[in-house]
């Protein structure tokens, strides 16, 4: 006897008959041999078969959703590296900008002189007289062609301890003068001696002004160093306070060979449904990834648009799946 095909009235038939002798799940198969015919199918609906199978993605889902309930720092790492990567020039432009501007800024007030020193010479000075030791000409220094002349000076504070000091003085006939008197009045901070200066000279000989703008240069730095430092930041966030749960992957639009978005939604704790947006970049699970699926996520509970897929955490301690 040659095999035949079950109609539809003989499907319910024989689903009854499966109960039985649950082997039996193929739609052409011999009578007398249905208790050996061997089927990945589980039940028959008018000729037609349904698979009874879960699929092995989500069940890969499922141990990344029992391994982001661990909150292990190390799995932060790789996804807040590759963050920084991503937005690498941003964040070389701002640290070199601000960091330039700042090692500048610092070089400048010690070799220049402080202004916050200036004005407090100027508030709480105290004067003595002291003894002019030389007065040279400055190479070292020019402006328009001019060097000033280097003063050198000693005085005793009020407690008799003898301290040196050095200024540049700009005017010949000024120079002149200190030179041949071989006095001059000092002036100084009773706190801080070392703090010193000739009076009607500047203790700083750059103009208040230079510093203050190298500061708002080295601001200016901050606004690139800020927005790549954004995204890492939120996944910090997310590690600390992220909620996991499984979402459905609903589309994949992907941008080229490394980028895409994943369209994801899910349900919060308060049972809010909520579809977000996640732009994932480099992972290496990405071709494995299929709409539909479910995917492990952990969610902002503060903010549930901002997620972050377990993929991204733990896709380089995974094995590569055989297909």
């Amino acid at each position: 006897m040659g095999p035949r095909r079950i109609t539809g009235m003989e499907a319910s038939n024989g689903s009854r008959e499966k109960s039985s002798n649950p082997s039996c799940q193929s739609v052409y198969c011999m009578p007398d041999e249905r208790a050996r015919c061997p089927s990945p199918f589980s039940e028959v609906i008018l000729g037609r078969m349904t698979p009874e199978r879960s699929h092995p993605d989500t069940e890969d889902q499922r141990v990344l959703l029992e391994r982001l309930r661990e909150r292990s720092l190390k799995a932060w790492l790789p996804v807040i590296v590759r963050s920084l990567r991503d937005n690498g020039v941003l964040l070389f432009f701002g640290s070199s900008w601000t960091l330039t501007s700042l090692v500048v800024f610092v070089v400048f007030w010690f070799a220049f002189g402080s202004p916050l020193a200036e004005r407090r010479l100027e508030r709480n000075g105290a004067r003595c007289q002291g003894a002019i030791s030389d007065v040279r000409l400055n190479t070292s220094l020019s402006i328009d062609d001019e060097h000033p002349y280097q003063v050198a000076y000693e005085f005793l504070d009020l407690m008799g301890k003898k301290y040196l000091g050095r200024c540049n003085v700009w005017s010949e006939s000024r120079a002149n003068e200190l030179k041949k008197s071989g006095i001059a009045t000092i002036v100084y901070l009773p706190t801080d001696p070392a703090v010193n200066k000739l009076e009607g000279t500047s203790y700083s000989s750059l103009p208040a002004w230079v510093l203050v703008l190298i500061l708002v240069f080295s601001l200016i730095g901050l606004i690139p160093l800020r927005l790549a430092l954004r995204e890492p930041i939120r996944t910090m966030q997310l590690a600390m306070r992220g909620v996991p749960v499984l979402a459905r992957l609903d589309s994949i639009r992907r941008l080229d060979r490394n980028r895409a978005d994943l369209v994801l939604s899910y349900q919060t704790r308060s049972g809010e449904q909520v579809q977000t947006v996640r732009r994932v970049t480099g992972l290496e699970c990405l071709p494995d990834l299929n709409e539909g699926q479910e995917v492990a996520i952990l969610g902002d509970p503060t903010t549930p648009g901002r997620v972050v897929l377990g993929e991204e955490l733990f896709s380089s301690s995974r094995q590569p799946r055989r297909r």
